[in-house]
């Protein structure tokens, strides 16, 4: 080999290395900085005591898609008068396993000095996973979780542990050990457990994992809809999830009201699949 060669190689080789380098320094910082949040505030005195909806999105989603979709307009139109906190919490608070404190000293924590008494975590896809990872160290901190299609492991993960009770001991890519142990309380009516509302699409890419945790479930919790992993099935299941009197009851100006055809707020852009 020409020493020239040799040379363009290892120099490649070293720019390749430091790029890598400081790719997971980026990444590391920016799992540490606190959560960046929009929050929409009643412009009227909220009902006592003072409500609060936190909601995580996608891997492939921003804070404000929750708005955009048309979330916020369906929960005025059935009536439910609390604040609304949007957090962007990206995937590197995910894999530099940092979601749950910064949830805790950023959003939750606050919420509660603040003067919030009733919180419910709304996560779609990986932010479900988000929303069960946070409930799981502080289910003090919330009232309830709604799990939108949530990622729960990749499918041959799932598999290998489907019929043993134990998916998830050690996933990766934002699981923590104990989570799928922890879900397991919801079988055995464990206390201090957070309410737990699972909403999928039935032709969802994740629906064995969504059916492995709808088996530790009431079936009075379980919401299913057609539809894929996509926003128009996600907008059918949170109305579902609006019109049920137990999702947060403490919020509600009337009766969940029942509009005539779902999901009638018109995306800002085209559906598109959350690859998470």
């Amino acid at each position: 080999m020409r020493p020239g060669l040799t040379l363009a190689r290892a120099c490649l080789l070293l720019l390749l290395c430091a790029l890598l380098t400081t790719a997971c320094s980026n990444r590391e910082s920016a799992a540490r900085l606190p959560i960046a949040t929009r929050s929409l505030l009643l412009d009227e005195p909220a009902p006592h005591p003072r409500a609060l909806i936190v909601f995580l999105p996608g891997v492939d989603d921003r804070a404000e898609d929750f708005d955009r979709h048309g979330f916020l307009l369906l929960a005025g139109r059935f009536g439910l008068r609390a604040d609304v906190v949007m957090a962007d919490a990206h995937l590197a608070y995910y894999t530099e396993r940092t979601l749950v404190r910064r949830l805790e000293q950023d959003v939750i924590g606050p919420a509660r000095a603040a003067g919030y008494r009733h919180i419910w975590l709304v996560g779609i896809s990986m932010g479900g996973l988000g929303s069960l990872l946070y409930a799981r160290e502080h289910p003090e901190q919330v009232d309830g979780i709604v799990a939108l299609a949530p990622f729960l492991g990749r499918e041959d993960w799932l598999e290998a542990a489907d019929g043993r009770g134990s998916p998830g001991e050690q996933l990766g890519y934002g699981f923590e050990p104990g989570l799928w142990r922890w879900l397991q309380g919801y079988a055995r009516g464990a206390p201090r457990q957070p309410r737990l509302i699972l909403a999928y699409g039935t032709e969802d890419r994740y629906a064995l994992g969504h059916r492995l945790l709808g088996e530790l479930l009431p079936a009075r919790q379980i919401i299913r809809r057609p539809g894929k992993h996509r926003w128009p099935t996600w907008i059918r299941l949170w109305e579902a999830v609006l019109a049920r009197p137990d999702f947060l009851p403490q919020a509600r100006q009337r009766p969940p009201a029942r509009l005539g055809r779902p999901g009638t707020p018109e995306p800002a852009q085209k559906a598109k699949d959350s690859p998470t």
